[in-house]
């Protein structure tokens, strides 16, 4: 089907006379670098780059030209079918001593933040933001220091595995960076409508639920029906992408619980359908946004937009579609 294409400079031919009988071949070409080698004239040709005679060696071959047919240049889902799944290709060390991982705690034992899997994906995804996230386990360190393996899966998409409970966390590549402003009357309109406002900063948000300096989330939060305005310091914050992240994802339990009259800390993050975030977040006061998605949302689980500006209206980083489960107050450690 793809003789008349472009091809790369490395060739190779394998034979199987069932479909694991080319797995096996494909095996063997990835360990050793070489393939069975020419078959027939075709293959032959092929491995001598002699592309633009294949209508003639065709019917040298089998007595008749052959024929062609045209194929789209792109496939036409995006998805990636691999016959084995790919190697392991990143390993991320997670420490109990760490105030990423200590700083947030579930009886007495630390439980990594959801917004601190979101800090890990992005480190390896890069500078497109991540998309199609879910969160899929707790990730408990509990003694020992833990490791998370990042390898490709066959669906393309990327996943982290704890060695003992499996996967807890997938993602994608993203849509690139944030772009644009929020119209200051936008914030304002939030604020002059909010009937709550919630102090943030607290240190045991539930029985025993204990957060440290890198989650107290927003400082302040005004809540309406049509949504939250809330505030959040960047200015001394070490890791100010992880601060606002963790604010964005409590605003949006703020909004969550508004909607349903529920506790803003029963909730937990499970799908976030895209994260795009900017390169360098400036130092001063980030205001955020967020506004339930009323037709996204059902039953326990309500959607939630935010966006992030500074005090200009640029934006810094937007959340679209971030879902979040009512639970309990105490997360379950995996079993």
């Amino acid at each position: 089907l793809a003789l008349l294409r472009s091809h790369h400079d490395h060739r190779a031919v394998v034979r199987g006379d069932d479909a694991a009988g080319l797995v096996a071949a494909l095996r063997t070409l990835a360990a050793t670098g070489t393939g069975d080698g020419p078959v027939d004239p075709l293959a032959e040709a092929y491995l001598a780059r002699r592309d633009a005679e294949w209508p003639e060696l065709f019917r040298a071959a089998h007595g008749e030209p052959g024929s062609s047919l045209d194929l789209p240049d792109q496939p036409l889902r995006s998805l990636s079918h691999w016959a084995f799944a790919p190697a392991e290709s990143t390993a991320f060390t997670l420490s109990a001593g760490d105030p990423m991982v200590a700083d947030h705690q579930v009886g007495g034992v630390p439980v990594l933040h959801a917004a601190a899997l979101l800090i890990l994906a992005l480190e390896a995804a890069g500078p497109d933001g991540l998309a199609d996230v879910e969160w899929r386990r707790p990730v408990v360190v509990d003694g020992a220091d833990t490791v998370l393996t990042l390898a490709g899966s066959a669906d393309g998409a990327s996943v982290m595995r704890h060695p003992v409970t499996g996967e807890v966390f997938r993602f994608r590549g993203g849509p690139g960076r944030p772009e644009g402003r929020v119209a200051v009357a936008d914030l304002l309109a939030l604020q002059a409508a909010a009937t709550r406002t919630v102090a943030g900063g607290v240190e045991e948000p539930a029985p025993g639920v204990r957060l440290g300096p890198s989650y107290r989330g927003f400082d302040r939060l005004s809540l309406g029906s049509d949504g939250a305005v809330g505030s959040v310091a960047l200015t001394e914050c070490m890791r100010r992408p992880l601060r606002l992240l963790d604010a964005a994802v409590q605003a949006a339990a703020g909004v969550a619980a508004m909607a349903d009259g529920s506790d803003p800390v029963a909730r937990m993050p499970v799908r976030l359908a895209s994260l795009r975030l900017a390169a360098n977040l400036p130092a001063g006061v980030a205001h955020l946004l967020a506004r339930p998605d009323r037709a996204a949302s059902s039953g326990a689980v309500t959607v939630v937009d935010v966006t992030a500006v500074d005090g200009d209206g640029l934006i810094l980083a937007v959340l679209k579609g971030l879902a979040l489960q009512a639970v309990g107050a105490t997360v379950p450690r995996p079993a």
